[in-house]
């Protein structure tokens, strides 16, 4: 019978995979993970490998029978779909075992929400010095960046990566973030089978000593108990430690949570009947880690990290949802320096004998790292406009030629429909421009 990985590989058949060739890390991060003496003999994989290793890390924090269980691929599989999907699931096997897959558009929107966080973070020697020399942005640029992430998303459907200045200490800092993030979605994807929501040879509720022997019948209390159980699978122990890698694996659990979280709300996503909203999730977890500790203060420091990111959250969400008039007109200032880049790169690459696409393409996508995807979506709505007022005065008083320069920019503004993806509002703009004037150029047969 099909065991999980090759179920895995029959799904991986259908998928594409792109991200299959090994992928270097940058020199500036290998350089200063050299100086803190780390071994950078290994400096590229895969996607597809490396995320073969997050169950063999959460293994080795358990006993000797949980390692068997995890390396028998007969028995269990961990595998990466390049899906643009912000999440993961657990899938038995015909023989009885399981498959989890995560899609790249999870590790992707985790890592890059988390790299713009960890701008607003420096590290810290006893005295307060800080060795590394990190630099810290403008509150509100961070919040740009996190916002951008977010807005991609919802108005493409995929996660994108945006340019922007961190040291590598924070990208460290990003990259340790993400990883425990993705180990709890593993974690809690394994909880599933452990507590019996997924039928398995492997499910063992009744030799779990802090579960009721009863399997919840809601899929919201299923999803709660997957995320408490996940928990403990991710420590691998019964009880809350305050060794600094516990600590930071309860941050980055809560951390996902708190992603998907602010997701969830920014993007107006509504609970399902099998999956319950990630804050009332992240609200239970929270009140089980809370039980397992010995005192207030235990609590305390296990939370400490977490009420960091929180109050940055919260800070971040109030930006978005109620800007204030200084950060209106900051962001209507951004929209014309946008429209006033835009219309130099226009008049830059549309003035040879044949419009220069590439370089056209590779400034945009540039633009939307450097200004806000709201500013850069209206200045192509602004040279849209001004394109259509001299298309319409050359219809109206019977201009017999287009201008070449016009026609170069409205070819140029046309292509962007090539770039996948596009923020939302860009492609139905640039459409609508086609369509209205495709009969106003035909009338110019020597353009």
């Amino acid at each position: 019978m099909t065991t999980p990985k090759e179920l895995y590989e029959s799904l991986l058949a259908r998928t594409p995979n792109r991200y299959r060739e090994p992928t270097p890390l940058p020199k500036d991060l290998l350089d200063f993970m050299a100086k803190l003496g780390y071994r950078i003999d290994e400096t590229e994989g895969s996607l597809f490998d490396w995320i073969r290793e997050l169950p063999k890390w959460i293994a080795e924090r358990h006993g000797e029978e949980f390692q068997r269980v995890v390396n028998n691929e007969a028995l269990f599989y961990v595998g990466l779909l390049d899906l643009s999907e912000v999440n993961a699931k657990a899938i038995p096997a015909p023989n009885g075992g399981w498959l989890i897959v995560l899609n790249r558009g999870l590790l992707t929107f985790l890592y890059e929400v988390a790299r713009a966080i960890s701008t607003r973070f420096v590290a810290q020697d006893s005295d307060g010095n800080r060795p590394y020399g990190e630099s810290i942005p403008d509150f509100e640029e961070t919040c740009r960046w996190i916002a951008e992430i977010f807005a991609w998303y919802k108005g493409v459907g995929r996660p994108a990566a945006f340019d922007f200045p961190v040291h590598p200490a924070q990208i460290m800092f990003a990259g340790n973030l993400a990883i425990y993030a993705e180990e709890f979605v593993v974690s809690h994807e394994m909880a599933h089978f452990f507590a019996g929501h997924v039928k398995s040879v492997l499910n063992t509720r009744e030799h779990i000593g802090y579960l009721p022997k009863e399997i919840p019948l809601s899929g919201w209390e299923q999803e709660f108990e997957a995320d408490c159980v996940g928990l403990r699978v991710l420590w691998g122990r019964n009880d809350p430690t305050l060794q600094r890698e516990y600590l930071d694996a309860y941050t980055g659990a809560d951390f996902f949570l708190q992603v998907m979280s602010l997701f969830e709300e920014l993007a107006e996503i509504h609970p399902t009947e099998s999956h319950p909203p990630s804050r009332l999730r992240l609200d239970r977890l929270r009140d089980y880690a809370k039980s397992l500790c010995v005192n207030d203060d235990s609590w305390s420091n296990l939370f400490e990290h977490s009420q960091v990111l929180e109050c940055l959250f919260a800070k971040v969400r109030n930006t978005l949802l109620e800007p204030s008039p200084e950060q209106v007109e900051r962001a209507k200032q951004k929209a014309e320096m946008a429209q006033e880049k835009l219309e130099q790169i226009l008049e830059a690459y549309a003035g040879g004998v044949v419009p220069n696409y590439l370089y056209f393409d590779r400034e945009v996508v540039n633009m939307f790292s450097e200004y806000p995807s709201d500013a850069v979506c209206a200045a192509i709505a602004a040279s849209i406009d001004r394109i259509e007022q001299h298309l319409e005065t050359l219809h109206n008083q019977n201009t017999p030629q287009l201008d070449r320069l016009s026609f170069q920019k409205w070819k140029l503004l046309i292509h962007l429909l090539n770039l996948t993806p596009l923020p939302e509002g860009v492609r139905e703009a640039i459409e609508s421009m086609r369509e209205k004037h495709v009969g106003v150029l035909q009338r110019y047969p020597h353009h």
